[in-house]
């Protein structure tokens, strides 16, 4: 539904369970082409829309993956 809204550039999915950052970017040349990437530890994310750059510590800085998730 995200890639049907015209104005979306960029679909970012960060995931809580692990270090793993998904983009889709729709296509600069064809709006109707998305192009997909993915990072993980150790890699720096771009975020194009923004003209933001951020290493995956920083994305995830203050989480631990280790403590378990708390049940309601």
């Amino acid at each position: 539904m995200y890639q049907a809204c015209p104005t979306i550039a960029e679909i970012v999915l960060v995931s809580q369970f692990a270090p793993y950052v998904e983009i889709w970017r729709r296509d600069e040349e064809d709006e109707a082409t998305w192009r997909y990437v993915h990072y993980e530890a150790g890699e720096e994310v771009e975020f194009a829309s923004l003209d933001v750059r951020l290493s995956m510590q920083d994305v995830y800085r203050q989480v631990n993956f280790d403590e378990p998730l708390l049940e309601e």
